[in-house]
């Protein structure tokens, strides 16, 4: 699935939210599967399970990666009419979701 970005961009991936279950990372909305680590191959079930929670944080970490982005582009001169106590409130808000994105795709957080 595609899906249209704000600054124009396209996104080939089946879009988020992604959950977990078991080994599987599947679509919070019922679209299926999107990767499934249930073989031995994949190596041990802890780190299977460890793969599987960074690839559900993946569209998480994407979004906080572009707050990051639009935030640190205006820092250095992207948007002049922006005062820095926005930028401030922007650089809050896009530290919050890095932190949560990131938090999510620990293997020591579930």
């Amino acid at each position: 699935m595609t899906q249209a970005k704000a600054d124009g961009g396209r996104t080939a991936h089946t879009p988020g939210p992604w959950d977990l279950h078991g080994c599987a990372v599947v679509t919070s909305f019922g679209r299926g599967e999107i990767a499934n680590f249930r073989s031995p191959r994949d190596g041990g079930v802890f780190e299977r399970c460890a793969n599987a929670r960074l690839i559900a944080a993946a569209p998480d970490l994407v979004k906080a990666l572009e707050s990051c982005q639009r935030v640190l582009a205006d820092l250095i001169g992207g948007d002049k009419s922006l005062s820095a106590i926005n930028i401030y409130a922007q650089a809050i808000e896009a530290e919050l979701k890095a932190r949560a994105a990131l938090s999510s795709s620990r293997s020591d957080q579930q």
